[in-house]
Formats: structure tokens, sequence, C-alpha cells
């Protein structure tokens, strides 16, 4: 009988050797199916996850994250303040078109009218989706940035710890 799977991942995660296939869920979130090998000599388990952690998982090891600030032209904000609607369809079927999946839309105050938090299987097919938004005509300024996960920040720091260079030397002898 498959364990509850917040204490598999718990225990995954914990060094146990896990095989994880993630499917869609056409209803929800992606769900991932997660087989463990050789749990206690009880042979293998089996687990559908629908969690936060296994969409974290996913993003991490499968699909980049991206942030895009954005700031509406003064034209656009004069057609929502008269014409009020929800913009977050219209970019989760852009995002989708794209290969992609919108995770949220906010708006802000500051600099940026608001922000979009996408992922999507690669820079390219992020910065067409970008570039599709923009080509609209109806937003000032976008900006676009990669996100890391904790664990590949971390895998950056010791891999960045693993190449010397040097700062350049104050009579300017670089190479």
């Amino acid at each position: 009988m498959p364990r509850e799977p917040a204490a598999f991942l718990r225990e995954a995660a914990n060094g146990r050797t896990a095989l994880a296939i993630l499917a869609p869920n056409v209803r929800t979130w992606p769900m991932a199916l997660i087989l463990e090998t050789g749990s206690l000599g009880r042979g293998p388990s089996v687990a559908w996850v629908a969690s936060a952690t296994a969409i974290r998982w996913k993003r991490g090891a499968c699909m980049p994250v991206y942030m895009v600030q954005f700031s509406y032209t003064p034209e656009a904000w004069a057609t929502l303040s008269k014409n009020v609607m929800n913009r977050r369809p219209a970019v989760s079927r852009l995002l989708k078109q794209a290969g992609g999946r919108l995770i949220e839309l906010y708006y802000s105050y500051g600099e940026y009218d608001g922000v979009v938090l996408f992922d999507a299987p690669d820079d390219i097919t992020a910065g067409a989706a970008v570039i599709a938004a923009v080509s609209a005509g109806h937003l000032r300024a976008a900006k676009m940035t990669r996100l890391f996960t904790a664990e590949e920040g971390v895998e950056m720091m010791r891999k960045a710890g693993m190449l010397p260079f040097a700062p350049p030397e104050a009579a300017g002898g670089g190479e």
C-alpha cells in the first residue's frame, strides 16, 4: 500500500531511491507519479502526489521559472478602467499556446504595474511569449528574469567554488 505522499516525499528527499514521472492533470495542477524502489525490502511502492512540493520539484527539475515585470501604457490603463477585465485568462492562454504555464499574475505599485510568474520549457519559448505579449502594443515595458530555486543557487555556488578566477591586478597586467 502506498504511503502518505508528504511522508514519502520527505523520505525521498532524505536520500531514498525514487523515480518521479511527471504527468499533467488536466483539471488542476501537474501531478507526479513517484515510484520508490527497494523500500525496506518490500518491493516498489507508488504514490500520486499533487502537492506544492511536487510542483516545485517539477519546476526546478523540468521547467525553468520566469518572472516578467510589466507596465501598461496610459491607453491600456484607460481601456482597463472603462472595461474592467481579468487579464489572467488571456495571459494563461498565451503561455499555454507557447508551451508554458502561468503560475500567477500579480498587480503592484511602483516602477512596474505587475508581475507574471510562469514556467516554460526553455528561454526561447519564454522570450517568444513575452515578445508576443509586448507586440500587442498595450505594454510600455516588460522585463523578463529567469528564476532559480534555492537548490539551483546552492549548486551554482558549489560549482563556482571549484572554478579558479583571479581578480584584475592593480597594475593592469591582465591576460
